[in-house]
Order: structure tokens, then C-alpha cells, then sequence
């Protein structure tokens, strides 16, 4: 696969601090390590690589000698590469950041290097090819448009704020800031209007948190929530795996909707990790856990079980008994609380992504409807048959000692 895009080399020096400055009311920061990654369109690159895609990453800028991980065919070695660097605590948390790079360059050839390098080129019809803008001089205003007259499909990450910089795009991506500046530069209100005038086909604006919008010319569009949110989310090199995994499962022939659904698993497993690490195939493949049981009266002991349970995949689903089947697991007295009022309990839980409630004496035809990859049950059932173990793996969790509804329950009575 072709990428055209800026090469950016990112810089992350951890650093520790043991007291303050006596020049000024600053700590004292010690480097104790260093990592670097390709950033930018490197790291689109980088990823598709490690996806198994055969990459030709065409860049104006050289790089570094020491990046062997992409096989480069390009690059002008006189001009100096942008580095990022990133201060980081032990912790993760960034500290600064100092940008290092020339100004925006140009290429004698042409434009600038990627559409002369284009225009030396053979493409299929229907390729899907990446375009990677960081605004550092490698992508041309007319680079876009010269892919698609010979039949490419371009997966173009955007920079510049007018959409004449990226015509005839097949799939653009934004996020919602350059969303804004190319509707304010096009001085047209319909978002069908704008996508025709520049002609592309498909535009996806990311919206950090809130997920995505997917836009087609004429169709309503597509709304993609965040699978699941990590706890202290590092965004660095969101997008350019969102750009990354469109490109791939695109040149597999997937529909768009398709291949941005999983774009966005993707995107949500990254910012859960420290560092530009390059996704891989796992990472593509979404993890469901499967928990059920009464929760008559959600207390300290279902609240860790199902917090453990979520950390094992990516979408942890609750099945609850209904009003009905308590009554017949439990006797006359119970449930305590409704049917509805348990499982607006359990869905206010950030960890429960869904409750779903049974009528039936056992989960298995729902576990059977769902597909769990994971079943989680507490450790007292070790020794037992569990429910579904025949259709995903069982995993038990550990109690917390001296929790139990029915105990609870029962002292509640005596204290009467």
C-alpha cells in the first residue's frame, strides 16, 4: 500500500523530579529514559506494516537511518526531519512537549516531492492509497486530485483548513476543529453541499470522547460511540490509527461503516496504552465479557466482581434475573427492589456497558444469543457446573470475604 504523508520523529524522554529549582519556583526534572517511534504519516506507515500490509512510505523527509522498520523509497536527506519531544512523568503524565522542524518545505520537481513521485508511479484501479498531512511540506494541493484520475481510492488525514488542498478525496478525515475550519472556508452551510463541491465521497470527523460522525453525500449520517473508555486515555496517535485501520480494512473491501466501527475498537485500545506503540491485529478484535446474577442489593462485593470482570475485555455485559425468576430462585420475600430499579442501578456502573434482563431459570439462551467471548462467575463456583461453559470460556473471580446479599438480607430481618 502507498502512503504519502510528512515523516515525524517522536521523541519520549521519562522524567523524574526529587526536588525544586533554587533559581525559580520550578521542579528539577532528571531524564532516566528515552524511546523513539516514527510519528506522523511514519506511524500510519508503521501500523499498516505491523497489520501485514506491504508498505511504500513516500515522504520528503529522510528520517533517521536507525528507523529500519519501514521499507522507505524516498526522501531528501537535506532537509531536516521535524522531531517531537515529549517530557513524560514516571507515570505517563505529560509534562511539555518541544516541537523541532524546519518551516514547510518545497520541492524543486513539481509541486513538492509527493506528486512528483506520483506521477513516476503505476496504480491499480480501485487502490486504496494514504495520504498523510502534518502540514510539513510533502503533500500537495493537487495531490489528491491527481490519485483519483487514475482510479485510486484516497484515505486522506487532514491539516490545511480549505478542502481545495485535498479535492476529490475519497475518504477524509478530520477531527472536529478542521472540520470547522474547511465548512467556515468553503462559505456554504450544507455539509451535502460542501462534500460535493470538493468531491469527496465519504468524510469522517472524530470527536474525541464522544466518538465519531460519519458523512455521505445523501445518506443520513452515521453516529460511532467510543467501544469503551480506558482509564487515563493517552490520545497521542489517535487519529492516526483511526486513519491507519480505515485504510486496511478498506483495501479488504469492507464497507466504510464497517471498516471506521473498526477503526474506532482500534483508536479505543490505543489511547488505553502509554507510547506510540503500532497496533496489531488483536487489537482489531473486539473482547465481550458476560456476567449475570440477581444483584437484588447491589453492595461492595458485585461492584469489585463486575469492575474485575470489565478488565478483561472491552464491553462487559450484565444478564439479570427478572422480578419472576428471583422469586423462584430466592423464595416469596425477594427480590427486595424491582426489576427495573436493579438494572438502573447496575447500568449506572461506568464498567457495565449493558443489562440485559431474563425471564429464564439460567442465562444460557441469552448467553447463546450473545456470544460472550468470556463467561465471569465468583470463585464459589469453581467446583461447579456454570452455566455456558460449553459456549465461551469461564473465568472466576476472586469474593470479597463477608459480602452476600442473602446474609445481608437476613440481618436486616433479625435486627427487626
Amino acid at each position: 500500500m502507498k502512503i504519502y504523508g510528512d515523516l515525524i520523529v517522536d521523541r519520549w524522554v521519562t522524567v523524574k523530579t526529587t526536588r525544586n529549582s533554587p533559581e525559580a519556583p520550578i521542579p528539577i526534572y532528571v531524564p532516566i529514559k528515552e524511546d523513539r517511534n516514527l510519528g506522523g504519516g511514519g506511524f500510519v506507515a508503521n501500523c499498516l506494516k505491523n497489520l501485514g500490509v506491504d508498505v511504500q512510505f513516500h515522504s520528503l523527509f529522510d528520517g533517521w537511518d536507525d528507523f529500519h522498520a519501514l521499507q522507505k523509497s524516498s526522501g531528501d536527506s537535506s532537509l531536516r526531519t521535524p522531531v517531537k519531544t515529549r517530557y513524560i512523568d514516571e507515570s505517563g503524565r505529560h509534562i511539555m512537549r518541544i516541537d523541532d522542524e524546519s518551516s514547510p518545505a518545497s520541492f524543486p520537481v513539481g509541486e513538492n516531492y509527493a506528486t512528483w513521485h506520483c506521477s513516476k508511479c503505476f496504480y491499480e484501479k480501485d487502490e486504496v492509497v494514504v495520504v498523510s498531512d502534518y502540514g510539513k511540506g510533502s503533500i500537495s494541493s493537487y495531490l489528491t486530485t491527481f490519485l483519483s484520475d487514475r482510479g485510486c481510492k484516497t484515505v486522506v488525514d487532514v491539516k490545511q483548513p480549505s478542502g481545495d488542498w485535498y479535492n476529490n478525496a475519497y475518504f477524509l478525515k478530520c477531527n472536529e476543529s478542521e472540520w470547522k475550519s474547511i465548512c467556515m472556508y468553503s462559505e456554504l452551510s450544507s455539509i451535502d453541499n460542501i462534500m460535493k463541491k470538493y468531491g469527496w465521497t465519504y468524510v469522517l470527523v472524530t470527536l474525541g470522547s464522544r466518538g465519531a460522525r460519519l458523512y455521505e453525500v445523501g445518506s443520513e449520517v452515521l453516529e460511532f460511540s467510543v467501544p469503551f473508555s480506558p482509564k487515563n486515555p493517552d490520545v497521542t496517535g489517535a487519529g492516526d490509527v483511526i486513519t491507519a485501520v480505515v485504510a486496511y480494512f478498506m483495501d479488504l473491501g469492507l464497507p466504510v461503516s464497517e471498516c471506521v466501527e473498526k477503526a474506532m475498537l482500534a483508536a479505543a485500545r490505543h489511547v488505553g496504552r502509554k507510547g506510540m506503540n503500532p497496533i496489531s491485529l488483536s487489537d482489531l478484535e473486539s473482547v465481550t465479557v458476560f456476567a449475570n446474577g440477581c444483584f437484588d442489593f447491589l453492595h461492595y462485593g458485585h461492584m469489585e466482581l463486575l469492575k474485575e470482570a470489565s478488565m478483561m475485555g472491552d464491553r462487559l455485559i450484565v444478564g439479570l434475573n427478572s422480578d419472576s425468576s428471583v422469586k423462584k430462585l430466592k423464595g416469596e420475600h425477594r427480590p427486595l427492589l424491582y426489576e427495573d430499579i436493579r438494572k438502573e442501578m447496575l447500568e449506572n456502573l461506568p464498567y457495565v456497558n449493558k443489562v440485559i434482563i431474563f425471564d429464564k431459570d439460567t442465562p444460557y439462551e441469552l448467553i447463546k444469543e450473545l456470544k460472550p467471548d468470556i463467561i465471569v462467575k465468583g470463585e464459589d463456583y469453581k467446583d461447579k457446573k456454570v452455566v455456558g461453559e460449553d459456549l465461551a470460556e469461564v473465568r472466576f473471580v476472586k469474593l470479597v470475604p463477608g459480602w452476600s446479599t442473602t446474609k445481608i438480607f437476613e440481618k436486616m430481618l433479625k435486627n427487626e
